[in-house]
C-alpha cells in the first residue's frame, strides 16, 4: 500500500454518499405528479427539492403512537430479533413527517440516523442513551422540524404491496434555520425556475393581500398582483410583523369553552410580503393552553414571525398552526427568501401537465425535456432513468 493511502477495512459495506452524490433540482409536486399507482419501474435518479415545509409529525406505526421503535442493540432491526436474542434492545427514532411546497404535500419517513444528523445540526440535544418518548422529547422534536425551511434529497422506491411508486427522504437539511441560531444556505440553483404541478394541496408562500379562502369549499385561493387565481391550498405560508393596532379586551383574550385551561388569543399582524408602505393587516388567532398561546402575549410590535396559517370563518382573520420568530439579524435575509419563494409558486408558465395516459418512466422523460439547461444536463441522470419501453410508449400513444 502506498504511503499516506486511505485504510479500508475488508468489512467495510459501501454505501452511496447521499450528501455529495449528483442530483436533478427539482420540486416536490412534479415528482408527485409522476407517481402512477399500479405502475412499478426501477428509477434510481436522485432528486434535490428546496424550499419545504413540515406540516405535521407522527408515528411511522399506524397501529401505535410510538415515536420509538423498540430495536435489536446489535443489529438495528425491531425487535423481537431472531438472530441476536441476547443482545438487549434500544429505542431508536422513527416519525412519519408531512412535507409541503407550494403545490403538493406527501408523506416521508424519517428514522434514527438521520433524525440525529438533524438534530445535530439544528442545536436540539438528542441522546442515544436517554432518549425516552415523553411530553419533552416530542416537544423537542416538533421545534427541531418547525424551526427551518427544508432541502431533501429523494429517490423513488417500488412499494410492491401497494402497487406504486413512492418518494423516499435520502437526505435532510435546513436550507433556512430560524431558531435557535440563524443560517441561510446559498443553494446553488435557487435562481432557476423548475417545472412544477398544479395539485393544489400544498403550502405555498404568499402575500396575504392575494389570498382569499372560499369558506363553501374549504380551500385558499392565491392569486396573482395582476388577477386571476393561480392556484389553491389548504394552508399557507406567510411572514408577518406585529403591528401597534390595539384590539377590544374582548376580541384579544376569550376563554374556550370547551376547556377551563385553554384560551383564545387574538393580535393584529402587518404582512410583510404585501409592502411596506401601505402593508396589509390581518388579525391572527391562536388557541390552547398558556404555554401554546403566550408568545402572542409576549412578542413586541415590529417582531416577525414565519407562520403556517389555516383559514377561518372570518375575512382577513387565520388560524396560526405554526409560528416561528424571526432573528433581527435575519430579518433582511428572511424577507429575500420568502419574497423569491413566493415569486416562483406563482409562476404559471412554469406549470407541468403530465398525459394521464403516460407511466412514470414517460412523465420523468417529459419532466427532464422541461427542465432548465442545469437539471436537464445533469450527471445525475446518466444511468438512473430508464429508457421508455415498449409499454411506456403504448401508454404513451
Amino acid at each position: 500500500m502506498a504511503e499516506g493511502e486511505e485504510v479500508r477495512m475488508l468489512t467495510d459495506i459501501p454505501t452511496r454518499d447521499w450528501v455529495n452524490c449528483d442530483a436533478v433540482p427539482a420540486t416536490l409536486s412534479s415528482l408527485l405528479g409522476a407517481i402512477v399507482p399500479g405502475h412499478l419501474r426501477k428509477v434510481e435518479t436522485v432528486f434535490e427539492v428546496s424550499d419545504l415545509q413540515v406540516l405535521g409529525i407522527s408515528s411511522v406505526k399506524g397501529e401505535t403512537d410510538e415515536w420509538l421503535i423498540p430495536s435489536c442493540k446489535r443489529c438495528k432491526r425491531a425487535t423481537p430479533c431472531q438472530k441476536h436474542p441476547g443482545e438487549g434492545e434500544e429505542g431508536r427514532l422513527a416519525v412519519r413527517l408531512t412535507i409541503a411546497d407550494g403545490n403538493s404535500q406527501c408523506a416521508i419517513m424519517v428514522y434514527h440516523d438521520m433524525m440525529l444528523r438533524i438534530a445535530k445540526e439544528m442545536e436540539v440535544e438528542l441522546d442515544q442513551e436517554s432518549l425516552v418518548d415523553d411530553k419533552a422529547l416530542r416537544q423537542r422534536v416538533r421545534d427541531m422540524f418547525r424551526n427551518a425551511q427544508w432541502l431533501c434529497r429523494f429517490t423513488f422506491k417500488e412499494n410492491d404491496f401497494q402497487q406504486v411508486m413512492e418518494l423516499e427522504c435520502r437526505d435532510m437539511r435546513a436550507c433556512l434555520k430560524l431558531q435557535p441560531s440563524f443560517f441561510i444556505l446559498a443553494w446553488k440553483h435557487s435562481h432557476m425556475k423548475f417545472p412544477h404541478c398544479r395539485l393544489n394541496d400544498g403550502c405555498p408562500v404568499v402575500a396575504l393581500r392575494n389570498v382569499v379562502a372560499d369558506l363553501h369549499l374549504g380551500m385558499i385561493c392565491v392569486s396573482k398582483e395582476s388577477g386571476g387565481n393561480v392556484l389553491d391550498a389548504n394552508f399557507i405560508r406567510a411572514l408577518v410583523r406585529v403591528n401597534e393596532v390595539v384590539l377590544p379586551d374582548n376580541e384579544a383574550l376569550s376563554h374556550d369553552q370547551s376547556s377551563q385551561a385553554a384560551m383564545r388569543v387574538k393580535r393584529s399582524f402587518d404582512c410583510v410580503l404585501s409592502g411596506q408602505t401601505n402593508p396589509t393587516q390581518v388579525k391572527l388567532r391562536a388557541a390552547g393552553p398558556v404555554s401554546i398561546v403566550n408568545w402572542m402575549f409576549q412578542c413586541r410590535v415590529g417582531d416577525m414571525h414565519v407562520v403556517v396559517l389555516s383559514q377561518t370563518d372570518q375575512t382577513s382573520e387565520w388560524n396560526v398552526l405554526w409560528h416561528v420568530p424571526v432573528k433581527q439579524e435575519g430579518v433582511d435575509q428572511v424577507v429575500d427568501y420568502f419574497k423569491r419563494v413566493a415569486a416562483l409558486e406563482l409562476e404559471t408558465k412554469d406549470a407541468v401537465c403530465y398525459d394521464r395516459n403516460w407511466t412514470p418512466v414517460k412523465r420523468l422523460h417529459s419532466l427532464k425535456d422541461q427542465m432548465p439547461d442545469g437539471a436537464r444536463e445533469s450527471l445525475a441522470w446518466s444511468g438512473t432513468l430508464p429508457e421508455p419501453s415498449q409499454t411506456d410508449d403504448a401508454a404513451m400513444g
